[in-house]
């Protein structure tokens, strides 16, 4: 498995680990990659995946972050970033609780969802 840049990603290659967004998962592992796939990668961001490669088989990955953290992460960051739009646009962005974020609270914008993905 090797590590592949969105702009180096071809049509026929196939993924060696699932890809997952700040909304849960997009791609699982194993999908061989079309032109609609790949697109859908660009259009959530995502700078690289893993690729199944022969020729790096024998090569042992680094131990990574659990995908959950990474899902749990992805969320929290989403919905901040949410909250700092709705913030820039000139409205009162709310938490979880209601409370209005200018009171000092954050409410559901950062925090852990409890969101659980398998296979990974």
């Amino acid at each position: 498995m090797r590590r592949v840049r969105l702009a180096a990603l071809r049509p026929g290659m196939r993924l060696g680990m699932p890809v997952y967004g700040s909304r849960g998962l997009l791609l699982r592992e194993g999908v061989e990659l079309g032109p609609a796939h790949i697109e859908r990668l660009e259009r959530a961001r995502v700078e690289a995946v893993y690729i199944d490669d022969p020729l790096f088989a024998d090569i042992p990955m680094p131990a990574d972050v659990s995908w959950e953290v990474k899902f749990s992460l992805l969320s929290a960051c989403s919905a901040l970033w949410d909250h700092f739009r709705t913030l820039a646009a000139g409205g009162m962005a709310t938490g979880a609780s209601g409370s209005a974020a200018g009171r000092g609270t954050w409410g559901g914008a950062i925090g852990g969802g409890g969101a659980r993905q398998s296979g990974g």
